[in-house]
């Protein structure tokens, strides 16, 4: 195997963060800070660091509001992306305009290990190349500024709280109830014990803890599995607590063993006794990827259990997973995992959906791990509200992104509120933190909590899911201005001050055509769902809608579903509901639960409604979103259908876009069938390959270094192109690579291209071979006409 690489002009490395450059102009950074600061404010930041779904909070010191919460992957583009935060701390600061300086203090959680410990270690083991050298960055290890680090289930339980603060104040104590795969191990609870390290804070610390044997006591008293013993490997599984006005108190912790060695990749969790490691597993048995459990919920409703004369080849075990458990029990006390089941599973990561019976056999199995799931939970909250006589109930941690279950725990009414987070996994960590924190500083410090009521800064205790990063008009026009020549804008005639509402009418009507939208409003929404700000928009009432979406725009299997966004007013016309309107509007609010659908919606809205004639329902207000309320209203108007089909702004393997520049990267990708893009309210399209193309000269829009790769077995070559951003392109031949190279002198026109081509070829090829060459090197953006 020999590898060649040729480079077109000047091209040096690069990453996904310097086309962010434009963020650090002066003129923006001062007018973000009169748009998004106060004067003299100081804030406390949580982080979530060293492991997957790394992001940072800010919270204001003074009145413990959150200023904003931004993941990494969607700066970075990588799904999941984890590791320091040091880019992505000085990106923050230097595009809101705050200094170091500024941090009152530091809250930080990594469930794998100690982060003050492992950043201690870091000048030697950077220094030996164990871990990049940038994880010394003044941005990452943040030094001179107090930290602290908390257990991973208490940050989660803290991402909850703000829904909860306000309903305790008028309706008493609440609930929290955390379900994961792995958090926090017993090393860093007992490493506090034994030496009374201040600065690691978890949910087994109380007034009383002060010496040894207390500690002991609170264990035997708190924590289940009885058998396991303090000192013993263990992780937490699911964790209850109490909330008050005055914070969180730990119920009751289940552990789970580390049955594998820690230096297996992610402690291999999926060996590990917590429902959400076993889920996770069924994950990677069926996709080869313990981050599918998504995609594990939306196969379960494909299995018919017990079915008569099937005639797949795994029948055998498609029987016996109708009739055997992978996991039971009842939480606390006990989860009993059927492990020789799960070990003799046929057909690890095979997912093929040509294969029939294949799919078949893991529909069986994501249906039997689902509804184990349910069971156990369900009947684990039901003693919870026998337990505990408080009428509201918070869930966060991993599990808890699972829809299907969320809405059966809505629709049992064992709880009058259940309140789910928009960012319950991972994602919510580091505003778990950042609220500990607040809570932790206000107490110490002494502090005065602000004097506004809750219920009046956050209305029907509303949690705002949007809190992005803030893009100018600048940002925008700028992002336009480098995709010009592949873009139009449409103008709406009508008076300014009604763009807002001229755009949403334009909208509507064009869903109404069976056309497909993407919006880029406002700030970014946290947590994994698009609410409005970052979505794809159809209409939800043709069926082929679903198909397309899946095919055409998302690139992922058939099966997944698509969600509803529905009016509030119109909640109870189209969902089956076992408790008042009011409550199910309040629990739907981030596209958290999914609800039985009527069966005289079901063949109205087609592409919206799952195989099991239920939806993961998204309720509108005027209150919280009125720009997308709006968009659905006009939509009702035109088709008396109250719903727009909500998907979120990306494709497959790849985070939400974050930035205008990202939302047209996405859009014009060429195998990308969106109609229309909205940036703000701004509207626009792709443009077609130029009819007049021949005189045109052909420049490259940016360096590029191609990679040819000769294979001596097979004797073939492939080509790859990567570009100055480094985003690679997959070459068809060497036709590509000559236009690419032609272009890159910036002396020849389209037909001087296909003259030149035609007459070195060795082989003899016809113009319009050329010329389909062009245009697709054009709408992937490799070459510009001029």
């Amino acid at each position: 195997m020999s590898n060649l690489v040729v480079s077109f002009l000047p091209c040096q490395e690069s990453h996904a963060w310097k086309r962010r450059r434009s963020f650090y102009r002066d003129k923006q950074v001062v007018c973000l800070k009169r748009q998004f600061l106060q004067v003299f404010c100081k804030y406390i930041v949580g982080i979530n660091k060293y492991s997957h779904d790394a992001s940072v909070c800010l919270v204001n010191s003074h009145s413990g509001d959150i200023v904003l919460n931004c993941a990494k992957e969607r700066f970075s583009r990588r799904k999941h992306d984890g590791g320091d935060v040091g880019e992505l701390m000085e990106h923050i600061c230097a595009r809101i305009g705050v200094e170091l300086e500024d941090i009152d203090l530091v809250v930080q959680n990594n469930h794998h290990y100690n982060i003050r410990n492992f950043e201690e270690k870091l000048p030697w083991t950077s220094e030996m190349n164990y871990y990049p050298k940038e994880y010394l960055s003044v941005y990452n290890v943040l030094p001179r500024i107090p930290k602290i680090e908390i257990s991973h289930h208490l940050a989660h339980a803290w991402s909850v709280y703000p829904q909860l603060e306000a309903a305790t104040s008028s309706s008493g104590d609440a609930l929290i109830l955390v379900m994961d795969g792995m958090g926090d191990s017993t090393r860093e609870f007992s490493n506090q014990f034994v030496s009374n390290e201040s600065l690691y804070i978890h949910d087994l610390m109380t007034s009383r803890s002060k010496q040894v044997e207390d500690w002991h006591v609170l264990w035997k008293e708190k924590c289940y599995p009885k058998e396991v013993k303090l000192f013993q490997n263990l992780r937490e599984a699911e964790s209850c607590y109490k909330c008050s006005k005055n914070g969180i108190e730990l119920l009751w912790k289940r552990w789970t063993r580390e049955i594998s060695p820690p230096e297996l990749y992610n402690h291999s969790f999926e060996d590990m006794e917590s429902i959400g490691a076993v889920y996770s597993r069924i994950a990677s048995h069926i996709f080869g990827d313990w981050n599918s459990c998504g995609k594990v919920m939306g196969l379960a409703a494909y299995h018919v259990p017990k079915q008569k004369n099937t005639t797949s080849r795994w029948k055998e075990w498609i029987r016996r997973l109708d009739n055997e458990n992978i996991i039971s029990g009842h939480l606390p006390e006990r989860v009993d995992i059927h492990w020789s089941l799960l070990k003799q599973l046929p057909c690890p990561n095979k997912w093929n959906e040509q294969d029939e019976d294949l799919c078949q056999f893991y529909a069986a199995l994501a249906y039997r791990i689902q509804k184990d799931t349910e069971s156990l939970v369900l009947s684990s909250i039901e003693t919870l509200s026998n337990q505990h006589e408080v009428p509201i109930l918070g869930l966060c941690g991993g599990l808890f992104l699972n829809s299907s279950l969320n809405g059966k725990i809505l629709n049992q009414s064992y709880f009058r509120h259940v309140w789910i987070p928009p960012y319950p996994g991972d994602e919510g960590i580091a505003i778990g933190c950042a609220l500990y924190g607040y809570h932790y500083f206000t107490r110490t410090k002494g502090y005065r909590k602000s004097s506004k009521p809750e219920a009046d800064r956050n209305p029907s205790r509303y949690v705002s899911p949007f809190l992005g990063l803030p893009y100018s008009d600048d940002d925008i026009e700028e992002a336009v201005r480098d995709n010009l020549p592949w873009i139009e804008e449409l103008r709406l005639s009508g008076v300014m001050e009604d763009q807002k509402k001229l755009v949403a009418s334009f909208v509507a009507e064009e869903l109404y055509k069976d056309k497909i939208i993407a919006v880029f409003r406002g700030r970014a929404e946290s947590g994994p769902r698009a609410l409005g700000n970052r979505s794809i928009l159809a209409n939800p009432c043709d069926p082929s809608t679903k198909e397309k979406l899946n095919r055409r725009v998302k690139f992922r299997e058939a099966f997944r579903p698509f969600a509803p966004s529905v009016l509030e007013e119109s909640l109870g016309d189209i969902f089956e509901l076992s408790i008042p309107i009011k409550y199910v509007s309040e629990s739907c609010r981030y596209m958290s639960a999914t609800l039985p659908v009527k069966e005289e919606f079901v063949s109205k809205i087609p592409a919206v409604v799952h195989m099991d004639k239920t939806a993961r329902a998204q309720v509108l207000t005027s209150l919280h979103n009125s720009w997308f309320q709006a968009i659905v209203a006009e939509f009702y108007k035109l088709s008396k259908i109250p719903v727009v089909l909500n998907t979120s702004f990306n494709i497959r393997g790849e985070p939400i876009v974050e930035s205008p520049n990202d939302a047209l990267e996405t859009f014009l990708d060429p195998s990308v069938e969106i109609d229309w893009l909205v940036l703000e309210d701004r509207i626009f399209r792709k443009k077609s390959f130029p009819r007049h193309y021949h005189s045109m000269n052909v420049a490259l829009r940016r360096p590029v270094r191609i990679h040819i790769t000769e294979s001596p077995l097979s004797e073939e070559t492939s080509w790859k192109v990567v570009d100055v951003n480094g985003n690679e392109y997959k070459l068809l031949s060497d036709i590509d690579a000559t236009i690419l190279h032609l272009a890159s002198t910036n002396k020849y026109k389209c037909d001087d291209i296909v003259r030149e081509l035609l007459e070195e070829s060795a082989e003899p090829i016809h113009s319009s071979v050329v010329v389909a060459r062009l245009e697709v090197l054009w709408k992937l953006r490799l070459i510009t006409l001029l």
